[in-house]
Parts: structure tokens; C-alpha cells; sequence
């Protein structure tokens, strides 16, 4: 019986060898998942920090395009303006110089009537 003792002997060397691998495993396994779990974590941050940064870039992209808008909307009707000011301009200068006949043609015909004595 000598040989069984000795195989007995071996299994549990054998079987003290696997549950100290095993408990080594284990060990590992939960500190490979405790690492899995932080990058997640830090995944999930990084995504969280690039869709507020991304939302961030559309709402500036939305504004530029409402003041591009706004500036058009002024650049019209700054042209639109500066036009009729341009017609208002014109028909001054014209009316100025149809008073400035009337009054050049007041002066020569009063001075005509009123001959100063000579």
C-alpha cells in the first residue's frame, strides 16, 4: 500500500498546487476587471467631456451662422439706405438748383425794376 499513500500524497500536492493557481487566477481576474472597470469609467468620462465639447461647437456653429445671417440682413439694408439716401441726395441737388434759377432770375429782374441811382 505503500504506492497508493504516495499517489494519494502526489493528488494532494497536486490538488494544493491547483488551488493556490487557482486562487492566484481568481486574484487576477478580479484585478483584470477592477482595471476593465476604471477604463470604462474613464471611457465613458472621455465621451461625456467630447459630447459637451461637441455641443458646445454646434452651438457656437448655430450662433455664427444666426449673426451671418443678421450681418446680410444689415448688409441689405444698409444698401438699400445708402440708395434712397443717394434718390433723396439727388432730387435735393436738383430742387437747390431749380430755387437757385428761380433766385438768380428774382435777382436780375428785381435789380432790372430797380435800377440803383447813377
Amino acid at each position: 500500500m505503500p504506492d497508493i499513500e504516495k499517489t494519494i500524497e502526489r493528488l494532494n500536492d497536486a490538488l494544493t498546487v491547483t488551488a493556490a493557481i487557482q486562487e492566484r487566477h481568481t486574484k487576477l481576474l478580479g484585478d483584470h476587471e477592477d482595471s476593465l472597470n476604471a477604463i470604462h469609467k474613464m471611457a465613458l468620462a472621455q465621451n461625456k467631456m467630447l459630447t459637451a465639447q461637441s455641443d458646445a461647437m454646434l452651438s457656437q456653429i448655430e450662433t455664427a451662422g444666426e449673426h451671418r445671417r443678421q450681418i446680410d440682413r444689415l448688409n441689405t439694408e444698409a444698401a438699400r439706405f445708402r440708395r434712397e439716401s443717394q434718390e433723396i441726395q439727388k432730387r435735393t441737388d436738383e430742387k437747390l438748383e431749380e430755387l437757385a434759377d428761380k433766385l438768380n432770375g428774382l435777382i436780375g429782374y428785381v435789380e432790372g425794376q430797380h435800377k440803383p441811382p447813377q
